[in-house]
C-alpha cells in the first residue's frame, strides 16, 4: 500500500496524472469513462457528454465539478470515483500501459521525486485528485513498486475539497504550512493556489518555459523538480 502523509513534514506537492504519469491510452479510457458519467448523470447521449466534459473540464480541473456547473446539484466525489475508476476501467488502463509501456516515462519520473525527497533541504509527497487505487494499478502495470514518498488523494485530506475548489488553499495551508511548491498539470488548479495561497506552483505544460514570483511554468516534471 502506499504510505500517508502525516501533516506540516513536506514541502513538494505533486500532481501524479500529466505530470508523474503520462500515458496516452491510459489517460483516454479514463476519459471515455468520464464522459459516460456526464451523459448518464444529464441524460443525454454519449457524443454530447463528451462535448460538454471536454469544453469544461479544462476551467474546473475536474469532471464532477464541471458536472455540479452544468446540473445545478452537487455530485458524489465517491460515486464518480467508484464510476470512473471501476475494476474495468483500471484492467483496460493496466493492460493499455503494459502493451504500451513506451508511452510514458513514470519510471525515470518516480526516480526524480526519490532524489527530491531524499535532499536534506526538501521533501515531496504526491497530491491528486485522484484515488489511490489508481496510482497503486498504474505503479503495478509498470512494474514499479508504489513510490516511497507519500501519497494523498487530496479529498481524503482536505475534508472531501478538490485541489480546484476554492476553499482547497486554505485547507492546505493548514495542514502543510505556507512554504510548499505544487508542481501541476492543471491551470485551473495553479491559479487556484496563486490567488488562495502563498505556495510557489509550477505548472507542468507544453510550449516555453517562463518563470515568475509565484507561477513557474515547466514542460514537464523533470524539469519542474530541476527548478527546486
Amino acid at each position: 500500500m502506499l504510505r500517508s502523509l502525516a501533516p506540516n513534514t513536506t514541502r513538494v506537492a505533486i500532481d501524479f496524472d500529466g505530470v508523474l504519469f503520462r500515458h496516452p491510452r491510459a489517460h483516454a479510457i479514463v476519459a471515455r469513462r468520464c464522459d459516460r458519467f456526464v451523459a448518464e448523470k444529464l441524460g443525454i447521449s454519449l457524443a454530447v457528454g463528451r462535448e460538454l466534459n471536454r469544453a469544461t473540464y479544462p476551467a474546473f480541473g475536474h469532471t464532477a465539478r464541471a458536472l455540479e456547473h452544468l446540473s445545478g446539484a452537487p455530485v458524489s466525489l465517491e460515486e464518480y470515483n467508484a464510476f470512473v475508476y471501476a475494476p474495468d476501467v483500471l484492467a483496460a488502463a493496466t493492460d493499455a500501459v503494459r502493451r504500451d509501456a513506451g508511452a510514458h516515462d513514470l519510471a525515470r519520473a518516480h526516480d526524480a521525486v526519490r532524489a527530491l525527497a531524499a535532499r536534506d533541504d526538501s521533501r515531496a509527497f504526491v497530491l491528486t485528485d485522484a484515488p489511490v487505487r489508481w496510482l497503486e494499478a498504474m505503479y503495478a502495470a509498470s512494474d514499479l513498486p508504489p513510490p516511497d514518498v507519500p501519497v494523498v488523494c487530496a479529498a481524503d485530506a482536505l475534508a472531501g475539497r478538490l485541489k480546484s475548489d476554492p476553499e482547497a488553499p486554505a485547507a492546505a495551508r493548514d495542514l502543510w504550512g505556507d512554504d510548499v511548491v505544487l508542481v501541476d498539470d492543471s491551470a485551473a488548479i495553479a491559479s487556484n493556489f496563486v490567488r488562495g495561497s502563498p505556495w510557489r506552483v509550477v505548472l507542468v505544460a507544453p510550449g516555453p518555459s517562463a518563470m515568475g514570483a509565484r507561477l513557474t511554468v515547466a514542460r514537464s516534471v523533470h524539469e519542474a523538480i530541476g527548478l527546486l
